[in-house]
């Protein structure tokens, strides 16, 4: 029988695991974290709640986060390409200039996220909650809209569904 190593419950645990080599971290709930430059890509983060966390640059590139709680968080910056988040939290999160290409962001809830200069460039939103978000300064070039909520959007000129 396999041990299994309990989650990280602060920043220095977090950092310690991860450079172990420790990837699979599955319901991490850490609050009000300071994660800028944080490389989590390639971690396995379904179910947790990083609720308030500051990851300013940092990476969860090819991260598994669905059904992740990023409420209120600030990720300004970050690469997100790659990312599984079908049903992930980012209310009110701050996702200004983070990069979402080919992300998986089916059926998550993106309701009064800051999206300014996102770029969602091939990134999967069906069934996404954008409902009145400003889409125009995105980049949405093959991104997949087909279901998503976009009551009151603002989407750009030209964007073809």
């Amino acid at each position: 029988m396999v041990a299994v190593s309990p989650l990280p419950r602060t920043l220095a645990e977090l950092r310690h695991a991860l450079a172990e080599g420790q990837r699979h971290f599955p319901g991490l709930r850490l609050f009000d974290l300071d994660g800028v430059d944080l490389d989590l890509s390639h971690c396995v983060l379904r179910g947790g709640c990083l609720r308030e966390a500051r990851f300013g640059r940092a990476s969860l590139a090819q991260a598994e986060v669905e059904g992740c709680a990023f409420h209120r968080s600030l990720l300004w910056g970050a690469d997100l390409s790659g990312l599984r988040g079908e049903g992930s939290y980012w209310q009110e999160a701050d996702l200004s200039f983070s990069l979402f290409q080919g992300a998986n962001l089916q059926e998550a809830d993106l309701r009064g996220a800051a999206l300014y200069g996102a770029n969602f460039s091939r990134a999967d939103l069906r069934g996404a909650d954008l409902r009145a978000q400003d889409l125009r300064e995105c980049q949405l070039q093959g991104a997949l809209l087909e279901g998503a909520l976009l009551e009151e959007a603002h989407i750009p000129e030209g964007f073809n569904f």
